[in-house]
């Protein structure tokens, strides 16, 4: 029987030499405060900055969650009261979701439905999703990251996505059936830029006709991380009452 697959989720502010506790009171939130060092080694340059972090993970670990959108959703309802001040965090660069998937069979999804969407824009930090594999021991598994690598940023060169509009609500198999095919979609390197792309083709393709799920299949060849949905990816997604399905397959 195929391993499914598992999440974690974790808002972050990254505050250089500030202290973390401070953000408890400002957010009226307690979260985990972490001290992050690490020395410089080969192309990755030395880090030493402090870290807020919700939610308190228990002593035992992270978290696994079974659906990265019920985390989410779980989360993004207990930080509703503290949008402004995330809201301003994420516009400087420093707060941000980071969502481990840890997948063993591909391909798999994450589907965030508009009302979640929605409520992510209203927070307004960007979301980073990183996708791993349990053991190299799989057949599907490049080699496993190195210690220390998992918050390294993805390069672009190890994936690729095509992106066009849907109907919500399908399983995976069922988007990948109906979708248009790789032929006649431009393949990107820069998840960013191509969802830039497909949002602007909702002005001349009325929603009644594309569908109000943007589907993005993203093909992974390297054991690099993911795509990054910015603030203002996410606002413009919820300004048109749309929800957004990523794809993951292994190239």
């Amino acid at each position: 029987m195929a391993t499914p697959d598992r999440f974690t989720c974790t808002l972050r502010i990254d505050i250089d030499d500030a202290d973390p506790a401070l953000l408890d009171v400002e957010l009226g939130v307690q979260g985990d405060h972490m001290h992050i060092v690490r020395k410089a080694s080969g192309h990755r340059n030395a880090l030493d900055f402090h870290r807020w972090e919700y939610p308190v993970e228990p002593a035992s670990g992270h978290t696994d969650w079974t659906a990265l959108e019920e985390a989410l959703a779980t989360h993004a309802g207990a930080l509703r009261g503290a949008q402004r001040p995330l809201s301003r965090y994420g516009a400087m660069g420093q707060a941000y979701w980071w969502c481990g998937c840890f997948h063993d069979n591909p391909p798999s999804m994450v589907y965030l439905r508009a009302e979640l969407v929605k409520a992510l824009a209203g927070i307004g930090v960007s979301l980073h999703i990183d996708n791993y594999f349990p053991s190299s021991e799989s057949a599907f598994a490049p080699s496993a990251p190195q210690a220390g690598e998992a918050d390294d940023l993805p390069a672009a060169a190890g994936h690729a996505y095509r992106f066009w509009f849907d109907e919500p609500g399908k399983k995976i198999n069922t988007y990948l059936v109906d979708g248009p095919g790789a032929e006649g979609l431009e393949t990107w390197h820069r998840f960013g830029e191509g969802l830039e792309h497909a949002l602007t083709r909702i002005s001349v393709a009325p929603l009644a006709e594309s569908g109000n799920v943007v589907v993005c299949e993203h093909i992974q060849f390297a054991f690099d991380g993911g795509p990054v949905i910015e603030p203002i990816a996410l606002k413009r997604l919820a300004e048109e009452g749309m929800g957004i399905a990523i794809l993951w397959k292994l190239a």
